[in-house]
């Protein structure tokens, strides 16, 4: 799926500023007339929101103009959206560190105004910066406490963008019915305010969702009022986005047009050089290569995908960067550059082994962050406690020359119902807080599991049926040419010795495709996968009861990674010379049992991140349970039940 560009700022969306002819008269009238420090402020507001979709440069140097004024003047508000302003520079720069620096203070300096508008705001951005690192449970923390803001106040206008964004969360867990509602509630409000802006989002993401659906005219229809739109407001970010979509559209269509979307493709990548949009160009890019790729043409394909992978905004692991190699790749082998291709083949496994370590980063950031917000919150609490504390002792100090005993007695009572009332909200918050971390870890965790099945699938099928049919290609070439020259026995022994090299690689490639993603899995069926898994280790031993054909594909993935760690722990680690696996479905249980008589171990040992906190993370996602028997030279056995 092609990578979703997710416009974070959402003060950049509600300015009316719509040509380059009221930013050139903006900056005259501050380069010739005596402002105000307020009018001042407000100009460099306005074109930090113009300069936001068109130069980057320009937005961080009237945004720091704006911090020095604000400051100045003690304006705080100003303060808190020009540290936004400039935290939204380095996130669009992929300067992430230094952005979450800015947007914690604009949203301190919110918080301290009570500004509940600007407090939203920072949310959203805070938000679109950890859905670009596609750590999804905390962008939807920040979203939904931006629209919670945006319903309190009663604001249409400003819960259009959190609606926005948690259906692009959606799109990118595949979720795609759920991420219909949130756009189409979007779409709605901004068509009931006659807000422009407001239409372009909802109409983009509608069109990625129908073209995933495969629903080619209404994606059609909801891309191109997308770039009519931004064409109207002359914002080139939405439109260099909008064209990459349109390009997209008529390559996957059943009746490609490569010529329409070579045009778009082009015009996008215009748009984004002339912006500075690095992500754009990487698309837009990416774009070309593939539409040369669908057409065969593998020395232009090869040329635009390394112009891509040569652009540096292009993340580990993401969508750009795969397609990218795997574009550099085939079409290397189809230009018989063996070496090179080699090359970026090797890139991709190391990229995947950094996109692994990624990942669990990610993982831990999200849970760092997690609490040392739980930390700032209690804090909060602390103060806000000890400033009501204050002011009843002013109150009381007061009028303590008349009513001394009574005001006593009445604060002794307050406090006791105070205390009491505090302890059973802060047990009831425990609960809530503790429920909602199992609810995040379990979207997690299965978030991480469904992205390494994808990966998984594809990698396997793009290794099989891509690289090893070429090999088999080349194979057969080689036989060919051998039938028809003669050689001295000594090319004879090259000749063989390169034939054999070359079944090795084949019969290599197919083990590690296999070990990926077995084939019989998705054809046959888990039975057979573990019978054929079994078969090849001559301790291991496989029974099976029930039926397995009710089963999901991803639940059937999930029991057989499972069953295949415990098999390679027993194997590897204990030293078994019998290992007994039993599986059994039937009345919607599925129980999987793992035996051996191996050198056992202590389970209270365990260190984290083994392989069987792994499986248990695994079998966490689906509420099943797993248990571990085993002591010291005894044997281990461990079963998981899952109910399907």
């Amino acid at each position: 799926m092609k990578k979703i560009v997710l416009i974070c700022l959402t003060v950049l969306l509600a300015c009316n500023i719509r040509a380059q002819s009221d930013v050139d008269s903006l900056v005259n009238i501050l380069e010739t007339q005596k402002l105000t420090h307020k009018e001042q402020l407000d100009i460099y507001r306005k074109l930090c929101v113009f300069f936001g979709n068109s130069d980057l440069s320009k937005l961080m140097e009237y945004s720091q103009k704006g911090l020095i004024l604000a400051e100045k003047e003690n304006d705080i508000h100003s303060l808190s959206l020009f540290n936004e302003l400039t935290g939204f520079y380095y996130e669009t720069n992929f300067k992430n560190d230094s952005a979450i620096i800015f947007y914690e203070k604009a949203l301190a300096l919110a918080i301290r105004s009570n500004d509940m508008e600007r407090e939203g705001q920072v949310y959203l951005s805070f938000g679109a910066l950890y859905f670009q690192q596609k750590q999804y449970v905390l962008a939807l923390d920040y979203f939904m406490n931006a629209l919670r803001i945006s319903e309190n106040m009663e604001n249409k206008s400003s819960s259009i963008y959190p609606l926005g964004n948690i259906g692009t969360i959606h799109v990118n867990m595949k979720n795609y019915d759920k991420a219909i509602y949130y756009f189409e509630q979007a779409l709605t409000l901004a068509e009931e305010l006659q807000y422009n802006r407001l239409k372009i989002n909802p109409n983009y993401y509608l069109g990625i969702i129908y073209q995933e659906k495969k629903d080619f005219d209404k994606a059609l229809k909801y891309t191109q009022n997308a770039l009519d739109i931004s064409r109207y407001l002359h914002l080139k970010s939405s439109i260099s986005a909008a064209l990459q979509s349109m390009a997209q559209i008529y390559l996957t269509k059943d009746q490609p047009d490569y010529e329409l979307s070579m045009q778009y493709a082009v015009e996008s990548l215009k748009i984004a050089e002339e912006s500075g949009y690095l992500m754009m160009v990487s698309g837009a890019l990416k774009t070309i290569s593939n539409i040369y790729k669908e057409q065969n043409q593998w020395k232009l394909c090869e040329e635009w995908a390394s112009k891509a992978w040569e652009n540096d905004s292009v993340d580990i692991g993401s969508d750009v960067e795969n397609n990218v190699i795997a574009n550099i790749v085939l079409a290397n082998i189809h230009l018989g550059n063996k070496e090179k291709a080699e090359k970026f083949f090797n890139k991709f496994n190391d990229i995947m082994l950094k996109q692994s370590d990624k990942n669990l980063h990610n993982s831990l950031s999200e849970m760092e962050v997690k609490y040392e917000t739980e930390k700032k919150e209690i804090k909060i609490a602390a103060l806000e406690q000890e400033k009501t504390l204050y002011t009843w002792i002013i109150i009381i100090s007061v009028v303590a020359a008349l009513l001394a005993f009574i005001i006593l007695f009445y604060r002794h009572k307050l406090n006791l119902q105070k205390r009491k009332q505090a302890e059973q909200e802060r047990e009831i918050a425990e609960q809530k807080i503790k429920q909602l971390e199992q609810e995040k870890q379990l979207v997690a965790s299965q978030a991480i599991i469904e992205g390494e099945v994808a990966e998984r699938s594809r990698l396997a099928r793009d290794l099989h049926d891509g690289l090893g049919g070429m090999l088999s290609v080349i194979k057969m070439n080689l036989k060919d040419m051998h039938g028809y020259s003669a050689l001295d026995n000594f090319d004879i022994d090259h000749f063989n010795n390169a034939m054999n090299m070359l079944d090795q690689s084949i019969d290599e490639l197919r083990r590690v495709a296999h070990h990926i993603m077995p084939e019989s899995l998705m054809r046959y069926g888990l039975k057979v996968s573990l019978e054929d898994f079994c078969r090849a280790i001559h301790s291991a031993h496989f029974c099976f009861f029930g039926d397995d054909t009710g089963l999901d594909n991803s639940l059937k993935i999930l029991i057989y990674r499972c069953a295949y760690e415990l098999i390679n722990n027993a194997v590897k680690h204990a030293n078994a010379a019998n290992i007994n696996v039993q599986l059994v479905i039937e009345n919607g249980l599925i129980a999987l049992s793992v035996h051996d008589d191996g050198t056992g171990f202590d389970p209270e040992k365990v260190k984290k991140g083994s392989g069987l906190e792994n499986v248990r993370m695994r079998v966490a996602t689906y509420n099943g349970k797993m248990n571990i028997y085993s002591l010291p030279r005894k044997g281990t056995e461990i079963s998981i039940e899952i109910e399907s």
